[in-house]
């Protein structure tokens, strides 16, 4: 038995996203060393080298890719701590574990797209920052009341609230008025970047700060 293509390249995607804070479990000396290019059906091989356990791990291994994919499509911001354990279970199978980084802090990012919150969750946490993040702008300010980031990470376009009202509900809060924001827009409309610095004048603060385009 073997990896199909489809789950064999969705797999070395994920190593792709996290190898830079992957380690082996083994030594190079004592079993095959890993990279996003390799063969995983010829690591299978060398890590388990019996037939039996062979098959019952690439077994596991499709199952885990493809609940990953699927959790991924549906929800991921709501289960991303189940993605992460099967993850980490994933890794774990391919002879490889986790290295924590130092935390930098932590980061809320509020966008109502849930490709650029992915994109923005990869590059941050291969920072070394914790990050939380919503979808839902009517949330944003209870959230990070809840959370307490050291940054918001703040769209404008939303839909139900957009980014400058959602700021000032967070500078009119004495719990969140203190945390930085930092705007994320495409728009490099001139009358956006006033309101935006309207926004900090008004509370006489000055770490709102407008970038555009967002990517």
């Amino acid at each position: 038995m073997s990896l199909d293509p489809i789950n064999s390249y969705y797999v070395r995607n994920l190593l792709r996203q996290n190898f830079d804070r992957l380690t082996p479990i083994v030594t190079a000396e004592t079993g095959p060393t890993i990279n996003p290019l390799s063969d995983l059906n010829i690591i299978i091989r060398q890590l388990y080298q019996d037939d039996t356990k062979v098959k019952s791990t690439t077994r596991e291994i499709q199952r885990l890719a493809m609940m990953h994919k699927q959790i991924s499509e549906e929800r991921p911001n709501a289960n991303r701590q189940h993605l992460q354990d099967i993850e980490l279970r994933l890794f774990w199978l391919l002879g490889l574990q986790t290295e924590e980084k130092e935390r930098n802090g932590k980061i809320l990012i509020v966008d109502d797209q849930p490709v650029n919150v992915n994109l923005l969750e990869v590059f941050l946490r291969r920072q070394g920052y914790e990050v939380a993040s919503i979808t839902n702008s009517t949330v944003a300010v209870s959230s990070a009341k809840k959370l307490l980031p050291n940054l918001v990470l703040l769209d404008i376009r939303m839909p139900e609230m957009d980014g400058f009202e959602v700021c000032e509900r967070l500078k009119a809060d004495p719990l969140t008025h203190d945390i930085p924001v930092l705007f994320l827009s495409g728009s490099t409309a001139y009358e956006d970047k006033i309101r935006g610095f309207d926004i900090q004048n008004w509370n006489r603060q000055v770490d709102s700060i407008y970038v555009s385009p967002k990517t």
